[in-house]
């Protein structure tokens, strides 16, 4: 499967199902919802992209890079979440574009690999219909891709963000296996059986390709580990890179006095004031 995964960027498509005029765009390019004052056009967004712009959290407001014209179904999207960015077009590859079914999404996805595992993990699972199951597999594989490799693209980036999550689930476990081991927490019993819940609840929500589930119960699992022993080192969250970054910005009080001390010894003729004297 490795080779089907690449370090930069992922080139995915999708066979639409459904598709509405619930979206429109502005005189920015801006997408929008249809009713929104501002839309002067409206746009038919598919079940695939709808669904992705909803899974990918924090993204940017998605812009029209290219207008549908007589087309409203054929368009092309991008948008943006962190180090991720994401271009969406919409085409017809049989029957003239007459029918929903008739049209794919391309998805490319330029970012880390394990954010793109994650994304696409989230979608597939969250769509009603696999995505790279295609209604018309000849002409798909004419106009499009190979309906076996796109399944293969498909496949090996939902596998790789299910070993990341599998390999976060064993860590916060090793991480409560040493906090059950240690012979003064005997009164954070709740705690660890807490723990023990959530990490069968994580391997559940795995089971069923539930990623946000999934990091859900780990954020519960850490926390309860940390509140049975707060000695025990997790690192499978960005709330430690949170923490690096507050200790790389961390000013010692002596810091402080030497940089007060040199800027008064840098200062020149500073006045002297008696305030000994009785006022006349």
């Amino acid at each position: 499967m490795e080779i089907h995964l690449d370090g930069e960027s992922s080139i995915l498509h999708a066979q639409v199902r459904r598709a509405s005029a619930e979206d429109g765009y502005d005189s920015e390019m801006n997408l929008r919802s249809a009713n929104h004052p501002a839309v002067s056009k409206k746009i038919w967004l598919g079940d695939v992209c709808k669904t992705l712009i909803r899974v990918v959290a924090g993204n940017s407001t998605p812009l029209v890079v290219e207008a549908p014209v007589f087309d409203e179904q054929k368009w092309k999207i991008s948008f943006s979440a962190g180090d991720l960015s994401i271009i969406v077009e919409s085409k017809p590859y049989w029957g003239f574009g007459l029918m929903t079914r008739c049209y794919a999404n391309t998805i490319s996805l330029k970012g880390p690999l394990e954010t793109r595992a994650a994304i696409i993990l989230d979608l597939a699972a969250s769509l009603s219909h696999n995505p790279w199951e295609i209604s018309l597999r000849w002409m798909f594989s004419r106009r499009i891709c190979a309906v076996e490799e796109n399944e293969k693209r498909w496949k090996a980036l939902i596998n790789r963000a299910k070993e990341d999550l599998t390999q976060k689930i064993y860590l916060v476990y090793d991480a409560l296996v040493k906090v059950k081991g240690l012979a003064d927490v005997e009164d954070s019993n709740s705690d660890i059986f807490a723990a023990e819940s959530d990490i069968d609840a994580a391997k559940m929500a795995l089971s069923e390709d539930n990623a946000p589930a999934v990091m859900r119960a780990i954020a519960r699992i850490e926390a309860s580990i940390i509140k049975a022993d707060p000695r025990v080192d997790i690192k499978t969250t960005v709330l430690d890179e949170a923490e690096d970054v507050l200790v790389e910005h961390v000013i010692k009080i002596d810091d402080i006095t030497e940089v007060v001390v040199e800027h008064i010894h840098e200062e020149e003729d500073i006045p002297f004031v008696d305030l000994t004297q009785e006022e006349e």
